[in-house]
């Protein structure tokens, strides 16, 4: 063999091995991947593979609940509850205990006012409920010079007397009839006899009606010495309190804002503001109106104050406000956050959560630092794999459903959330229904699914 003839085979040879290399290693995984345009041509891998009778494996999957965490991203800032503390007496103030910026705790001194009216007042209103109780004992015992008539006690005496003497004159006037009928004595002196029994008659009826009188008018005015004494034990209370209330204490835990008043000032009005309190300390962020009802209170947060560079904070979720405002995007925007030429201004709308940490962490913030949360909820939801769906658009899709008898449906699902492969199902799906998670793109009208040792094909 000339060299001539050798080189046009050695080429010949080197091309057919390029050209192996390139239909096994490029060509053929290209030709059987969907992404290739030909692959449902007239002459594409899926028109090869029906015209040799081969099946097309496919995946399947029930419908079922499962939990996905979504994450929310809002600005915010730090914010504290205002507490005003009032000064209630009216007064001169004594001493001031604190200045702004000093950490107080619940019932911690502030200030204190003088005390010496209301002293006096006080010591008053004691010896005024000391005599109340002294007359209560007075009406009990009937000494009281205001009870003349109300003495139980010397009318039931007065009552036994009587009824006595009637019983003595009625006894003396038997006898005197019996004289008179004899003629021992005159009409005259028997008609004596008869006019004293009357007397005697009408004292004790007089005593009766005393008696009646005086025991229902000790109930009265023992319960007018009651009520008397229970109105000076209440003053006494009262002027108490307001003694106690000559020490301001703090109300709640926070830090001092404001301290508004100063030692030798006269409070004129009672109830003017002497100090401002920053109590409880919290982010408060706004989160978009798609996560109205998809934020609950419990759920994590992380949040990552500008005044802490790489210093997330975490706590929870604690209040949620369900009402959605116009509110500025930020802590500071001043204009829409849609760009001039994108179409009408939009503000952010939003709705508020707070977002409460430690005791720890809230030692480090402060009112008015500003940042960002991100609030991750978790919800169980009925989810099905990202790869079963087909023709998705912003909120629906089409999955492939099947039938007891391996029939094929398209059905149209609303979507929801998506995250780590998997999205949420809101409508057109029940737990339990069977889909096709994978393969449905090789399928055609008519083809019917079959389980074959565990694995779903199509046969036509």
């Amino acid at each position: 063999m000339n060299r001539p003839t050798f080189a046009v085979l050695a080429l010949v040879a080197a091309t057919g091995a390029v050209a192996l290399f390139l239909g096994a290693k490029v060509i053929a995984p290209a030709y059987v991947q969907p992404q290739n345009g030909s692959y449902e041509s007239r002459f594409g891998y899926l028109a090869v593979k029906r015209r040799a009778g081969t099946p097309f494996t496919v995946e399947t999957a029930l419908v079922g609940e499962r939990l996905i965490t979504e994450a929310r991203l809002g600005e915010g800032r730090v914010a504290a509850e205002p507490v005003r503390v009032p000064l209630i007496p009216v007064g001169k103030i004594n001493e001031v205990r604190v200045r702004a910026g000093d950490v107080v705790r619940e019932g911690q001194l502030l200030a204190l006012m003088d005390r010496s009216a209301l002293q006096f007042r006080l010591e008053t209103a004691r010896l005024e409920l000391a005599a109340a109780e002294a007359e209560r004992e007075r009406v009990k015992v009937g000494s009281s010079y205001e009870m003349a008539l109300e003495r139980p006690a010397r009318e039931n005496i007065n009552r036994a007397l009587f009824e006595k003497e009637v019983a003595l004159w009625k006894e003396k006037t038997a006898a005197m009839k019996r004289l008179f009928e004899q003629g021992v004595i005159s009409k005259t002196q028997f008609q004596e006899t008869q006019i004293r029994l009357a007397e005697a008659e009408r004292e004790f009826q007089t005593s009766e009606l005393g008696v009646s009188v005086s025991s229902a008018g000790m109930v009265h005015s023992t319960t007018i010495a009651e009520s008397l004494m229970k109105e000076k034990r209440f003053a006494v209370e009262q002027r108490e309190r307001e003694l106690a209330e000559c020490e301001i204490r703090a109300p709640a835990d926070g830090v001092i804002e404001r301290v508004l008043i100063h030692p030798g000032e006269y409070n004129r009005t009672a109830g003017e503001t002497a100090f401002m309190i920053a109590s409880g300390l919290w982010f408060e962020a706004r989160l978009d109106q798609m996560a109205i009802r998809k934020v609950q209170v419990g759920d994590e947060a992380t949040v990552q104050l500008e005044a802490l560079p790489g210093r997330p904070l975490t706590g929870k979720v604690a209040v949620v406000v369900p009402v959605v405002t116009y509110h500025p995007g930020g802590p500071e925007t001043s204009r829409p956050v849609r760009p001039i030429g994108t179409g009408a201004p939009e503000w952010p709308t939003t709705f508020e959560v707070r977002v409460e940490f430690s005791a720890a962490d809230r030692a480090l913030l402060a009112p008015g630092l500003t940042g960002f949360a991100r609030v991750e909820a978790s919800r169980e939801v009925l989810a099905v794999p990202q790869s079963s769906l087909s023709s998705i658009n912003a909120s629906s899709g089409i999955v492939h459903v099947l039938a007891g008898d391996g029939a094929r449906a398209l059905r149209r699902v609303s979507l929801g959330a998506m995250r780590e492969g998997w999205v949420e199902i809101t409508a057109g799906l029940a737990a339990g229904e069977k889909i096709i998670t994978a393969g449905h793109e090789d399928l055609q009208d008519g083809d019917r699914v079959v389980e074959l040792g565990g694995s779903a094909v199509t046969a036509r």
